[in-house]
């Protein structure tokens, strides 16, 4: 179905939680007609939800610590496609330009490493919290938004609260929750009542 969404203008893409970018990496290798991919994670080895995909993940101690993990999806990423560091700090507040569909993003932000961009979707890179994030994207901006942060109630309603409005008109905000928190009802009203603000 989304091969034949955009056909010729892109399709543009955020992960929310992104952690090693395993989902990125398949969506940028897909094939799919991609115009951008936003990346949005903080990347902090201190936080819980951080913690926990790393220990789902990897069996090493330390291997997949948060500057580990981070430039392991930014190295990945610019071998697939230009990508741009849009917060290399992690500031706390997301500091750049409020991007638009089909913008110019700032040159001084592209990977060195990262490959030639002809015929390939560019990836931003926000290291910054989610709706931090969400404010740096004008609305309309996202066709397809996949939210895979923290998994409790109290957070996917903060992710979709900032991430809602961002979704084109056409497009699909879509969530990873592990309900133990609310029930499914409670996830499905939460969906609508960001989805049709």
């Amino acid at each position: 179905m989304l091969r034949d969404d955009a056909p010729g203008r892109g399709l543009h893409f955020a992960e929310v939680g992104v952690f090693v970018a395993e989902t990125s990496e398949k969506v940028l290798r897909s094939g799919l007609p991609l115009a951008e991919v936003h990346l949005v994670d903080t990347w902090d080895t201190n936080d819980a939800v951080f913690q926990a995909a790393s220990r789902a993940v990897h069996t090493e101690p330390g291997k997949a610590q948060g500057p580990t993990a981070r430039a392991h999806v930014l190295d990945t990423c610019a071998s697939l496609a230009p990508t741009h560091d849009f917060d290399p700090s992690g500031a706390r507040h997301y500091a750049g330009p409020t991007l638009h569909r089909g913008d110019d993003w700032p040159s001084s932000l592209l990977l060195s490493h990262s490959v030639p961009t002809a015929g390939r979707a560019r990836v931003a890179a926000h290291n910054v919290p989610s709706v931090e994030a969400s404010r740096g994207l004008a609305d309309g901006t996202p066709d397809l938004i996949f939210i895979d942060g923290a998994h409790d109630h109290a957070s996917v309603s903060e992710d979709l609260r900032g991430w809602c409005p961002k979704v084109r008109d056409d497009g699909v905000v879509f969530s990873i929750s592990d309900l133990r928190d609310p029930s499914p009802s409670q996830i499905l009203g939460t969906f609508s009542r960001y989805g049709t603000q």
